[in-house]
């Protein structure tokens, strides 16, 4: 199974703000990881991390964004129809409750 981590040390954290070193570092602590940081997947830890790490960091290239996958999957997942249609059935419950 591929990690969904990555693990990060002193050098690769430097220039990181301290909340976010922080939350790293206790993402790092709960996921028993040797190395003092750790960032994931997870919306919580890695939206306030990649904006802030330096442009060549290797974070950015070493988490895969899995929100560019699912915009890329629009045509196997499109939600369109279903959704039209659960619209389509609250608006015929309103209407018959008289809402």
């Amino acid at each position: 199974m591929r990690r969904l981590d990555l693990s990060l040390n002193e050098s690769q954290m430097a220039g990181i703000p301290p909340a976010i070193r922080d939350a790293a570092g206790a993402k790092a602590a709960a996921l028993n990881l040797d190395a003092p940081f750790a960032v994931t997947l997870s919306r919580s830890s890695v939206e306030p991390f990649l904006p802030i790490c330096r442009r060549p960091h290797p974070a950015r290239t070493a988490l895969p964004r899995p929100g560019v996958r699912a915009a890329t999957m629009t045509m196997a997942r499109n939600t369109q129809p279903p959704i039209s249609e659960m619209l389509s059935l609250r608006a015929e419950r309103a209407h018959a409750a008289g809402l």
